[in-house]
């Protein structure tokens, strides 16, 4: 009963860093994107504001 919480509790742990990982690319993507001309200009007439990177903390 214990081994199978363990497991489930490392299956979640692994699908959140994946899903941390994938939020970073994109945001990262993102926020480069914020800072190439033409998007710039776009970025800042709409206020966009960069995305926060998530830690694994």
């Amino acid at each position: 009963m214990v081994s199978r919480l363990q497991k489930a509790l490392a299956d979640t742990e692994n699908r959140l860093e994946l899903a941390r990982a994938y939020y970073n690319n994109i945001a990262t993507f993102y926020n480069a994107g914020l800072e190439r001309t033409p998007d710039i200009v776009v970025a800042r007439i709409a206020r966009l504001k960069e995305f926060e990177l998530m830690s694994g903390d």
